[in-house]
């Protein structure tokens, strides 16, 4: 019963997130986080949370703590890897995404994160590498994603004009 219980709790946050009710989705996992604290799940759901109300700071103590019970989960290390990106810590982000590369080859997120990184690196030829990863695997998706972090992440870092000009051309491209 109480499985059930966090299973619906975190598919509610889930949901929430998806649908951009960011504050709710956070309420549901605070009340998610005093159910059942010490689930890696709980604690990856509460930092997802965190993170899309941009509490990135907050978001990966969870994160971490949510990789400290389960060091094996990708999806806890792909959102540490974007919120490590989030709060400009880019070594720390690329071994994370690195880490989803090694275990999913395929693994679009990780791919475009690690393309983000080697923008913000001036590094053409990582970026380039993982972009066309990215497409191998799933086009769409990459796409989509690549509006989304344009939007969220590139286009209000503090890097050139003409690189998020180009950048932007390139998603319109694919």
């Amino acid at each position: 019963m109480t499985d059930e219980i966090e299973d619906n709790l975190v598919s509610r946050t889930t949901e929430l997130i998806k649908s951009d009710h960011d504050k709710e989705a956070l309420e549901t996992a605070d009340s998610l986080e005093k159910y059942k604290a010490e689930d890696a799940i709980v604690m990856y759901t509460k930092g997802i949370a965190l993170y899309e109300n941009k509490d990135f700071d907050n978001a990966l103590r969870y994160l971490s703590e949510a990789a400290t019970i389960n060091k094996r989960e990708k999806r806890i290390w792909y959102a540490m890897g974007y919120t490590l990106i989030a709060l400009n810590r880019i070594s720390e982000a690329k071994d994370a995404l690195k880490y989803v590369v090694g275990v999913d080859h395929s693994h679009v997120g990780a791919h475009v994160g690690l393309f983000i990184i080697g923008v913000l690196e001036n590094d053409k030829d990582v970026a380039y590498y993982h972009l066309q990863k990215a497409l191998e695997s799933d086009r769409k998706a990459t796409k989509e994603l690549l509006n989304k972090m344009y939007d969220n992440l590139i286009y209000t870092a503090n890097i050139d004009d003409n690189v998020k000009s180009s950048i932007k051309n390139e998603i319109n491209r694919i």
